[in-house]
This record gives structure tokens, sequence and C-alpha cells, in this order.
């Protein structure tokens, strides 16, 4: 009983797969119709071989080829098999006319260079904090947190992932060494209580002069 639909089945995939062709055959206003039939069928038609040679010998069996090319039956399917990307494609190209030309469309997108999202410094310094959280974090929860917000970051950069990550690095050093460690606060604090600091007075009135908020409150405790 089994065999029987099996075969009934088939035969209804064979005879849907000549009509399409068929419609092909009959000109320009029933030929992308009849690719889709065709598409579809052979669609069907794939789900009952494991291998793509036997599919391929079972095509030329049952003179499903007809006059085309590979190339025709794997657009076809294509089509039949991803009606929203082959509308897109078509929308997307209205002077191709045919559906061979439209999944050849297709792959040229599929294989035209993806645009290189580049890190800006915010970036950088983002991810290199959180890379050495994930290092260095209190507890396993912290660090853990942190690799999974790098990773995610991170990924935005596809293929230079790790170049990123890298890059990170650099500037979270570069960052860790632009801050004064207590050794050098102290150092600073000692110079400062000298007499006639005027080098180091010199320069904390220009470093001032740029920060309004810092030069006014050393001003006030100066003046008060």
């Amino acid at each position: 009983m089994q065999t029987a639909m099996i075969v009934t089945n088939e035969a209804r995939i064979i005879q849907k797969a000549r009509k399409g062709l068929s419609m092909v055959a009959a000109g320009e206003d029933k030929t992308m119709e009849g690719w889709l039939i065709y598409g579809a069928a052979l669609n069907e038609g794939r789900e009952m071989f494991p291998s793509d040679e036997q599919f391929g010998q079972w095509v030329r069996d049952q003179q499903l080829a007809g006059h085309h090319v590979w190339e025709d039956r794997a657009a076809a399917m294509w089509a039949a098999g991803n009606p929203e990307d082959f509308k897109a494609t078509r929308k997307a190209n209205p002077r191709v006319r045919t559906v061979r030309g439209l999944h050849a469309k297709l792959k040229e997108k599929d294989k035209a260079p993806k645009p290189t999202l580049k890190p800006t410094e915010d970036d950088l310094k983002t991810m290199g904090r959180l890379q050495t959280l994930a290092e260095r974090g209190a507890t396993e929860g912290e660090r853990s947190a942190a690799q999974a917000k790098l990773d995610a970051y991170s990924s935005a950069f596809g293929d230079h992932k790790e170049e990123v990550i890298e890059a990170a690095a650099v500037a979270a050093k570069r960052e860790e060494d632009s801050i004064p460690h207590d050794t050098q606060v102290q150092k600073l604090k000692l110079a400062l209580t000298r007499a006639g600091s005027d080098f180091l007075a010199e320069w904390l009135l220009k470093a001032m002069v740029k920060d309004h908020d810092l030069f006014k409150s050393v001003m006030e405790r100066l003046y008060k």
C-alpha cells in the first residue's frame, strides 16, 4: 500500500514538472510561472533522494531536464523554495526577465564584500574595560557577565573581531597608564609641599585654566 502511494506521488511530481516545462516553452507570459511550478516539483522530487547523484539520475531518467542546463534547474528550485527572496530579488532587478538571471543576481549580492565596521576610540575603551573586568573581576559571576558583554560587543565587528579585541587591550593599557597610581600621587603631594616649586605651579595653573570647575574649586579653597 505504501509503495503504491509513493509511486502515485512520484507520478504526480513528474506530471507537475512536465507541466512547468510546457509553460516555460509556451512563451514569455507563462515562462516565470512555469519555472516556479517546475522548481516546486523538483523540490518535492529532491526529498525522495538522499544524494545529488541519485537526484540527477532521476531527473535524467524521467526526462525532466528538457533542453535546459543545470543552472536553470537550480534557479527554478531556489525561486520555488524561497518565495520571499525571489520576490525581493525580482523587485530589486525589474529588468531581469529570467529566473536564472535573478538567481545570479542573488548570488552576486551574497558575494559582495560586507562593509567593515571600524571601532571608535570609545568602543575600544569600553571593550578594554570589559576585558579587564572579565580577567580581574571580584567574583566569577562578575567575570562571566563581563565576558558575555565583551563577546556581544566584539561580534559587531565580524571577521575583524580578534583584531578589535587586541586593539581594545592596548586602549585599556593606555587608559590604565594615564591614571596616577598611589605612589605617583604621594610623590606629587610631597613635591607640592616644597617651597619654590615654580615648575609645578606653572603647569598646574595651565591645567586648571583648561578646567574651569577645577580652577574655581581651587580658588575658593585658597581664599575662603
